[in-house]
C-alpha cells in the first residue's frame, strides 16, 4: 500500500500559509502552520475512502494483516471523530476542500 494521507482540517482562524507546490509539497491545496494547534480547532478529517476501499478489496494474502489493521484503525477513527463531533470527509472527491469551506462559512454565519 502506498502511503496514506489523512488531512486534518483546521479552523480558518489558524494562522497558516499555503505550501509551495513542487518545492514543499506535491499536494495542490496544502497549508502549513508552525504553531501548536489546539484540538478544538480541528474541524474535520479527510480520508481518501475510494482508494482505501480498493485496497481493502485486494486479495493478496501477504497484505491481510495490514488490511485488518486498516479496518480496525478506520473504525476507531470513526468512533473517536463521532465522540468529538468532528466530521470525516472523502478527500478523494474532486474539490472536497471547496465543499468544506462552503459548509464552514454557512456554520459560522448562523
Amino acid at each position: 500500500m502506498v502511503g496514506l494521507i489523512i488531512v486534518f482540517i483546521v479552523d480558518p482562524e489558524i494562522d497558516a500559509r499555503k505550501a509551495i507546490v513542487g518545492e514543499e509539497t506535491n499536494l495542490v491545496d496544502e497549508w502549513r502552520c508552525y504553531d501548536n494547534i489546539p484540538p478544538d480547532k480541528i474541524v474535520g478529517i479527510a480520508i481518501p475512502f475510494g482508494y482505501l476501499d480498493e485496497y481493502l478489496k485486494e486479495n493478496y494474502e501477504e497484505d491481510e494483516k495490514d488490511r485488518q489493521l486498516l479496518r480496525e484503525s478506520l473504525l476507531l477513527l470513526r468512533k473517536l471523530a463521532y465522540q468529538l463531533n468532528i466530521p470525516i470527509y472523502d478527500s478523494g472527491r474532486k474539490n472536497f476542500t471547496d465543499e468544506i469551506d462552503e459548509r464552514m462559512q454557512k456554520t459560522k454565519s448562523k
